[in-house]
């Protein structure tokens, strides 16, 4: 699990080093952009450009509006990244309690 402290700067370089390798990241937003994924997931796609061999990144967005975002939420994130074999198009939503 790699927790960011800080989103700007961006350390792009740290976590190129600490993915590389790594065959799937699971990416929970708990915002969404204007465009089309979470900021987040936004910023490690663009992060991880520069490999060679970069790991497919799965975005899912939860606890928008304030509501929790459960231990058990991230577990079925990573189960759902595990069993797929590409991400989807567009970011998972998983609905809050």
């Amino acid at each position: 699990m790699l927790k960011i402290k800080t989103f700007r700067p961006f350390p792009s370089k740290e976590v190129r080093h600490v993915l590389r390798g790594v065959p799937k990241v699971a990416v929970v937003d708990r915002n969404i952009s204007m465009g089309k994924e979470g900021i987040f997931c936004q910023e490690l796609k663009a992060a991880l450009y520069a490999l060679d061999a970069r790991p497919a990144v799965f975005g899912y967005i939860a606890g928008l509006g304030g509501t929790d975002v459960s231990p058990e939420i991230l577990e079925e994130s990573v189960i759902a990244t595990l069993r797929k074999d590409e991400p989807e198009d567009a970011p998972v939503w998983i609905p809050g309690d």
